[in-house]
């Protein structure tokens, strides 16, 4: 059997490190600390895929949590993977065969509802984080106020303070790159898809009580990224913006939030969307498209 595609070990592209380390460190430099954090769900093997169906629902959490720090500028997070350490593994699959460390690149619904029995069990879920702190003059932050911001969502989370260096590679940079590592990794997306598909489907149930979602409706619900950047402190929108737009054109898969242009759509814009077109609005509103109609759903707390 071909083994299925993993995460990636590093970010490969030089073009996208040029770009952090020319248009980025700039926008933190003697300004900001760097504070990396990694929170992941370590669940039994039978639960792994009820976690990875939530993934999406646990980062807007967590992001929600950071958000709510005080001092946070901006941040980056990625839904990634932490491998189980050998003696972490579930008893559950001493007796199953090498072929459960596998799980199919193209992940479907059926997946979280357990009618595949080829899941990776070496790796829980998680999501990594690269976030600034405002400091005087870049003065080094205490990474407490973020440990215990992704201790209250419920997960086991690790977090530094990082040496950062204007437009030189330092421990910060490094971060960010793992951060960034898997903008486009299909497997990941994979997952991203599936429980984004997952996450949405319960949702439209909350709102229009109905049980079950033709394939073309869940087809229709949009998608998001791996790796994500949030905006908190409204002074660093233009400078973050210039920056993240050369991200962007050094062709890093990204979805941005809290920047004006995702804050400012009109009601009336609403209206001309078509089923086909981006789900996301903003921080605080996801549009769910079912029956032809339009259902707005609180999904992120206000910073």
């Amino acid at each position: 059997m071909q083994r299925a595609k993993q995460p990636c070990r590093q970010l490969n592209s030089e073009t996208i490190k040029s770009a952090a380390l020319c248009y980025l460190t700039p926008v933190v430099s003697g300004r900001c600390s760097v504070i990396s954090a990694k929170c992941v769900c370590k669940v039994k093997d039978k639960a792994l895929p009820k976690s990875w169906g939530s993934i999406c629902n646990k980062r807007d959490a967590c992001d929600s949590a950071i958000s709510g720090i005080q001092n946070v500028a901006f941040f980056f997070s990625a839904i990634s993977t932490q491998e189980k350490k050998t003696g972490s593994i579930n008893e559950d699959t001493e007796d199953e065969t090498s072929s459960s460390d596998e799980i199919p690149s193209s992940t479907t619904q059926q997946w979280f509802e357990g009618n595949l029995t080829s899941v990776n069990k070496s790796l829980c879920p998680a999501i990594s984080y690269w976030v600034t702190l405002t400091t005087i003059n870049g003065a080094p932050a205490s990474p407490i106020s973020v440990h215990k911001a992704l201790l209250n969502c419920g997960l086991e989370v690790t977090a530094t303070q990082v040496q950062f260096q204007d437009g030189k590679e330092s421990p910060a940079t490094q971060e960010l790159y793992k951060v960034l590592k898997d903008h486009k990794n299909q497997y990941m997306q994979d997952l991203v898809r599936s429980s984004y598909r997952h996450c949405y489907e319960g949702e439209v149930r909350k709102v229009v009580g109905e049980d079950v979602l033709c394939t073309q409706e869940l087809d229709d619900c949009g998608s998001e990224n791996v790796v994500r950047v949030t905006l908190v402190n409204e002074k660093f929108h233009s400078c973050l913006g210039s920056a993240i737009e050369r991200l962007t054109e050094a062709k890093l898969q990204i979805d941005k939030f809290g920047f004006t242009s995702d804050m400012t759509m009109s009601q009336s814009s609403i209206s001309h969307l078509t089923s086909n077109e981006d789900k996301r609005l903003s921080d605080n509103l996801t549009i769910l498209v079912f029956l032809n109609k339009y259902y707005l759903i609180t999904k992120r707390l206000q910073h």
